[in-house]
């Protein structure tokens, strides 16, 4: 187990610090994220405390996409886990985009988070149901 959870730990900080984005040209994908969007909305679900962190679950809507004609949620919801713990020691963060879909409860297991913020004293987040799915 702990052989598995320190290789986990090392791809992902290969894959965070290994691939940083060079050029600071404005792109089209600069200009859509910097857009207004009036969907855009986040809400405090759950606050817990571990052993030496704290977690927050929020639910949080990240734009609309497409309209209601084309598709049966035109608003992206997604379910946010940050965990924080008590030692911080940087500025850097790590996101951890992960599936899933709307039919599914807010996460409660965030043991791995909680490890991965422990081991680098740094706020750990999770982000699920990216894509939003199902459309239909």
């Amino acid at each position: 187990m702990r052989m598995r959870f320190g290789a986990a730990l090392w791809a992902f900080s290969s894959a965070a610090f290994g691939s940083a984005a060079n050029g600071s040209e404005e792109t089209a994908l600069d200009r859509y994220v910097a857009a207004p969007d009036s969907a855009y909305h986040y809400e405090l679900l759950n606050n817990a405390a571990g052993e030496g962190y704290t977690v927050d679950t929020l639910e949080m809507n990240s734009q609309q996409w497409r309209s209601a004609a084309e598709v049966d949620r035109p608003i992206w919801r997604h379910w946010l886990t940050i965990v924080r713990p008590q030692t911080v020691s940087t500025s850097t963060s790590l996101l951890i985009v992960s599936g899933g879909s709307n039919e599914k409860p807010p996460p409660r297991n965030y043991t791995l988070l909680a490890q991965l913020a422990l081991a680098t004293n740094s706020v750990v987040s999770e982000i699920r149901m990216v894509p939003n799915q199902p459309l239909v």
